[in-house]
């Protein structure tokens, strides 16, 4: 990899971005696939809740908020050249790591960055939980955010939650008659 340019950031202080209504309190299920402990991780995504762990270690919201920061970069994004591609050696500058936030029970569900460079251009970083959204989940979502943007009243495509749809039955239940298996086995 090239050298790299060293980059100064200034943040801003964190601010949360709470909803303007009362949401829900509610326990949001895992599918079977994913309510498992070893699947829990941070990517870069987004969403609107706070985590916690609730009885049986099923995860619930509590609608508190995003976490949102803002920066300031010291450079012109153009100087910075190919070394914004993968792998990006600024990556931890681009999405600061807030005390508590690189964690899974008890972080903000949603973190966005974005860092303005001195020549006009940003970047937006964000880091979201898998268990809430997986990438066609972001990918929506970043589509209802954009039309909203553009002043859309709702998103022409609303989230699910039905994730029941997705959980294995309690207890296997025969659901038909295979009446080639009625014979007697010798």
């Amino acid at each position: 990899m090239a050298d790299t340019m060293p980059i100064s950031i200034s943040y801003y202080q964190t601010k949360l971005v709470v909803p303007t209504i009362i949401t829900p309190r509610e326990t949001k299920y895992l599918s079977e696939i994913d309510d498992q402990g070893s699947t829990r991780f941070h990517s870069h995504l987004l969403i609107f809740y706070k985590l916690i762990e609730g009885p049986n270690r099923k995860l619930m919201v509590n609608c508190e908020g995003i976490m949102f920061i803002e920066a300031d970069a010291n450079v012109v994004l153009d100087k910075l050249g190919d070394s914004i591609k993968p792998p990006c050696p600024y990556l931890d500058l681009l999405l600061h790591n807030i005390p508590g936030s690189d964690g899974i029970i008890g972080c903000p569900l949603l973190l966005v960055q974005v860092t303005r460079f001195s020549c006009g251009g940003f970047a937006i970083g964000f880091r979201v939980n898998h268990t809430m959204m997986d990438a066609y989940g972001f990918k929506m979502f970043l589509n209802a955010l954009s039309e909203l943007i553009q002043g859309a009243n709702v998103p022409s495509i609303l989230p699910v939650w039905q994730r029941d749809l997705l959980s294995a039955t309690s207890s296997p239940s025969i659901t038909c008659t295979h009446h080639e298996f009625d014979g007697k086995i010798e």
